[in-house]
Order: structure tokens, then C-alpha cells, then sequence
């Protein structure tokens, strides 16, 4: 793993890591499409969103994509799901170091909820928050080349908007894309509104989401 950076914008803490454990990024595509096979029910993603949607559906399921959120969000009690658990709390431990000069958030952190989403051609997630959360995280286990940016957007988008005059400054843009690629971590209040961009890579984006309790 190499170093954290702080990556703030909109006066919020957007913090971002990254590991070269291939290993364990296969492992965590392997599991997921494991329990995609074995999985009823699953809800899914794109289209299917908001709505909502669960489906046995293999056709659906490949057109929009699937995520355990809401079938099973407690991956990391698992024990099959060890390895990728252990690497994802101590890279979000290592990056909640920027927070404060005393590290209590990266001494009590702990995962409250895990889940994976496996993102085909198009498939994209809609912008949503985690309510009731201090932070969030995402971890790209798979993400090819143009699997889809990452977005944020400024939660007083509509106020800053609503007194803008012809163009908007620079300064005032109020969404922020960030690249994505195999074995980077994003780290989030779970209040801040996020969305991804269509993967275009042309091979699925697997993610590993979770949301962390002190």
C-alpha cells in the first residue's frame, strides 16, 4: 500500500489509498462471483437502482449488474471473506490517519457493513448517500482501463447554484470526478452524495463497499 493523500473538495475530507496485492483483489472477484452464482434474489444496480429491483433474472442480472447491499452487507464476518477484510480495514485505518493528529478515529475503527457490487459494460450506480454513517468506503478490486470515474457532488450544490450569474467560477464547480483502477481505496463522510460514471472498459468493475463504525 502506498501512502494516503487527502483529496478535499466542496470543504469536505475525501481521503484515497492504494495497494498492489493482486492476489487479494482476485480473491475478492472470485468470491463475488461465487456468491453471485450462488445467490437468490439478488438486488440490482444501473437502472435497477433505484427501483429497487431483485432478480433471478441471469439476463437482468447481466445487463445491469448485481450487488449483495441489502442481501448480504455483512461479507466481512465471513470467513471466506478474511483476507480481503483484514486488507480493507487496515488500509481504511491508514488513511482515517489524516483525520486527526491523535489517530482516534484509525484506533476504534471498525466495519459495520461490507458488501460487493460487480458492475458489467454501461453498469453504473446512481448517486445515493449512506445515512447515519461518519465514513464510507469504496475499494476497486477490478477496474480496467475507463471502468468509470468515480463522482462527488457538492451537497450545497442547489445553493451555490441559485446564485450564480451566466458561468459558473472555477472555484464554484460543484462535482469532482476521480479516475479509478485496480487496488485503490476511496474513504468518505457517508453523507457525501457519490455516483459512478458507465463502465466502458469493457470487462466488469468489481467493487468492495462498506461503511465504517467507532
Amino acid at each position: 500500500m502506498l501512502e494516503g493523500r487527502e483529496l478535499g473538495f466542496f470543504e469536505s475530507p475525501v481521503y484515497a489509498g492504494e495497494c498492489q496485492n493482486y492476489d487479494v483483489c482476485e480473491e475478492i472477484c472470485a468470491l463475488a462471483a461465487e456468491h453471485k452464482e450462488q445467490t437468490k434474489n439478488l438486488r440490482l444496480i444501473s437502472n435497477g437502482w433505484n427501483a429497487a429491483t431483485r432478480t433471478d433474472d441471469k439476463e437482468l442480472r447481466e445487463k445491469h449488474g448485481v450487488t449483495s447491499h441489502g442481501t448480504n452487507d455483512q461479507l466481512h464476518l465471513l470467513e471466506e471473506w478474511e483476507q480481503p477484510t483484514n486488507l480493507i480495514i487496515s488500509m481504511a485505518k491508514e488513511l482515517l490517519k489524516h483525520v486527526d493528529k491523535e489517530h482516534w478515529y484509525s484506533a476504534r475503527a471498525g466495519i459495520e457493513s461490507m458488501w460487493y457490487s460487480m458492475y458489467p459494460e454501461g453498469g453504473y450506480i446512481p448517486e445515493h448517500i449512506h445515512s447515519n454513517v461518519p465514513f464510507s468506503g469504496v475499494f476497486y478490486a477490478k477496474a480496467e482501463h475507463d471502468a468509470g470515474d468515480l463522482v462527488f457532488h457538492d451537497p450545497a450544490w442547489h445553493l451555490k447554484s441559485s446564485v450564480w450569474v451566466n458561468d459558473a467560477p472555477v472555484h464554484a464547480i460543484t462535482k469532482r470526478q476521480l479516475p479509478v483502477y485496480t487496488g485503490v481505496m476511496f474513504l468518505f463522510p457517508g453523507w457525501l452524495p457519490h455516483s459512478t460514471m458507465p463502465n466502458n472498459s469493457g470487462e466488469d468493475r468489481v467493487i468492495v463497499g462498506f461503511n465504517l463504525g467507532f
